[in-house]
């Protein structure tokens, strides 16, 4: 990420962190399958992982 992005965008930098270690290899392979196999929108994809993570509501 570019230095003035995330100056200009402290949110996505807060939201990042709270993803930094916690998506594990096979969770991003099964969301890639999902994606590219199952056809299933990216965005539905992403957010059934932060529900099931805990991270979103």
């Amino acid at each position: 990420m570019k230095t003035q992005f995330a100056k200009q965008h402290p949110e996505v930098v807060r939201s990042l962190r709270k993803l930094s270690g916690r998506i594990t290899t096979a969770d991003m392979q099964e969301m890639n399958y999902e994606v590219t196999v199952q056809h299933k929108k990216a965005s539905t994809v992403a957010r059934q992982y932060l529900r099931k993570a805990g991270l979103l509501k």
